[in-house]
């Protein structure tokens, strides 16, 4: 019986059921009527995709999200390029500490529960290629 509690799929239904009750729980806490619970969301949900008016508003919040994505590639790529071919744009969107990741301080990164990184700088990192690559 404890093998089933543990299993790996049960512990991802566990993990839905915890998080839709929290949801259902602080969507009754009377804060803001923009936060409805999970069984509103549903339902509105449902209601939306019985009378096909899903479909015809999924299409118009696809729009303003491609084109934010085409404009802040546009931007970061830019600002890149900027910044790889003049020095003074490079010292503008350098961190104030300097251009070398080892002379941080570690002491003086905040505390924070996820760091995550990427584009652009993952691609062009030299961390740890070898002359043998």
């Amino acid at each position: 019986m404890a093998r089933f509690f543990t299993s790996a799929r049960m512990l991802k239904y566990l993990s839905f059921m915890i998080v839709f009750s929290a949801w259902e729980i602080a969507g009754r806490v009377p804060v803001s009527p923009a936060f409805p619970t999970f069984l509103q969301t549903m339902s509105a949900l449902w209601e939306m995709l019985a009378d096909g008016s899903m479909l015809r508003a999924y299409p118009e919040t696809l729009r303003p999200l491609f084109f934010g994505l085409v404009i802040s590639s546009f931007l970061g790529v830019g600002a890149g390029v900027a910044m790889g071919l003049n020095r003074k744009a490079e010292w503008f969107g350098a961190p104030p500490e300097g251009n070398d990741i080892r002379d941080i301080d570690p002491a003086s990164i905040p505390a924070h529960t996820i760091m995550a990184g990427g584009f652009p700088c993952q691609g062009f990192s030299l961390a740890g290629v070898s002359k043998k690559n």
